[in-house]
């Protein structure tokens, strides 16, 4: 049977207890350039329940980061569930899956 959809593979978000998370994403083209972020939103959601848990990117231009506090870092569990989300300007819900996996918190 034929696979449909984007299958992604599992990933490890590693996060440190009583340690702030920071992280950079920048989109390259073909020839390894940077490329600005179309319009929109890049989030992780954790599968913690409902309302899910995003934790926000800030997009300028080619670079997306993120910097999340060590108290917010200390409320996800190992082995959480999550998702890297981009949802386009205009877009109500949904968004496109680019990355999934689960968490790993070390000490």
């Amino acid at each position: 049977m034929a696979t449909i959809g984007l299958e992604l593979d599992v990933n490890q978000l590693v996060l440190t207890k009583g340690r702030d998370f920071k992280w950079n994403f920048q989109p390259l083209d073909d020839a390894g350039n940077p490329v600005d972020f179309p319009p929109g939103d890049l989030y992780f959601e954790f599968d913690l329940g409902s309302p899910k848990k995003q934790w926000q990117f800030e997009i300028t231009g080619d670079l997306a980061s993120i910097k999340v506090e060590s108290t917010e870092v200390d409320t996800v569990p190992p082995r959480t569930k999550w998702q890297l989300v981009f949802l386009a300007d205009g877009e109500p819900a949904g968004g496109d899956p680019i990355a999934r996996g689960i968490t790993v918190v070390q000490q």
